[in-house]
This record gives C-alpha cells, structure tokens and sequence, in this order.
C-alpha cells in the first residue's frame, strides 16, 4: 500500500508561502506573482524527481507509526479478521477524537 497525498501536502506549501509573506512584511502583488513563476518553473524538475522517485514527501514521525497502524487494521480488515465497523472505530481511535458511527451491516 502507498499513502496518498491529500490536502495537507498543499497546506503545507500555502503555509510556506505565507511564512514568506510575513518575512517580507508587505509582500505586493508583483512579488507574489515574481514568487508563484518561480515555484513554476520548479514543477518540471519535481516530476521529474518524482519520477524517478528521488523526491519523498516530509512526514513526521508521528504521522509515519499513524499509517503503519492504519495500513496494518486495513490488512486486518481484508483478511475478515476485523469488521468495518470494528476498523472504523479502532481507525478512529487513531486518529483522535473523532465521532465514531456505527454501520449497520443488515442494511
């Protein structure tokens, strides 16, 4: 299995920008178009990266035992050891403190 990237690897680079903007103070309308052209002209060279698989996605460590769990009650769930209802309550568990619903399998 591989972990998809979601909307958190955008935030990141958003939240690498605004860092900037703040350095800068009053960052201008040029400057943020000066500043977008160059992250652009960098795209071909990280698909390129990507590719050939050089470029890797920053995570913490955290975030690298959450997947490794996540992918293992996945498993756990492919193999009918555990129900969905049973994965999405324990997937919950993981993640924090998020409202778990229960699924009715009769439907």
């Amino acid at each position: 299995m591989q972990v998809i990237r979601t909307t958190n690897s955008q935030e990141g680079w958003h939240n690498r920008l605004k860092v900037y903007a703040e350095k800068k103070k009053r960052l201008n309308f040029y400057k943020l178009v000066e500043l977008i052209y160059h992250q652009a002209t960098l795209v071909p060279l990280q698909c390129a990266l990507l590719c050939q698989q050089k470029l890797k996605k920053h995570s913490t460590k955290r975030g690298e035992t959450v997947n490794a769990q996540l992918f293992e009650l996945w498993n756990l769930h492919n193999i009918h050891d555990i129900s969905v209802n049973e994965l999405h309550c324990r997937a919950a568990d993981l993640m924090g403190s998020i409202k778990t619903v229960t699924f009715n399998a009769n439907i």
